[in-house]
């Protein structure tokens, strides 16, 4: 599984995007894991508080560009976006605070879902960078 949960106690759930072997990239299927437990730890009255971080050497290198290239239709390059959205739009609109704890490299939608989150707070090593 891409994405684990952690109960830290006093309401606090940890939420890991577990794919260090691609950097913790935003692959079709950590993306539709992300966005089911966003939507059910925000339906969960023990949640107070999520923190979300990324395994391995860094937060996420953004969209899996592996996958990204082999897709051959525009359809499918619309629907990894618009799941894309759909996370970031769960964590602004959720009614719990998401927290960004960030280590490593925050690059593209990577560096776009800590900007989605309520706070970030990072090591001073970590990197942030967008495209363009």
């Amino acid at each position: 599984m891409n994405v684990s949960v952690k109960n830290l106690g006093n309401g606090i759930k940890n939420v890991k995007i577990n794919d260090p072997k691609t950097y913790n990239s935003l692959s079709f299927a950590t993306l539709k894991s992300l966005l089911k437990t966003f939507k059910k730890l925000d339906k969960d009255n023990s949640t107070k508080v999520i923190i979300l971080e990324g395994v391995g050497k860094g937060f996420s290198a953004g969209h899996n560009l592996k996958e990204v290239r082999s897709l051959k239709k525009r359809s499918k390059y619309l629907k990894l976006f618009n799941l894309c959205s759909k996370v970031m739009l769960q964590i602004v609109e959720g009614r719990k605070p998401v927290i960004a704890k960030i280590h490593g490299a925050a690059y593209a939608a990577g560096c776009q879902l800590v900007a989605s989150c309520d706070l970030a707070y990072s090591t001073n090593e970590a990197t942030f960078a967008t495209p363009g």
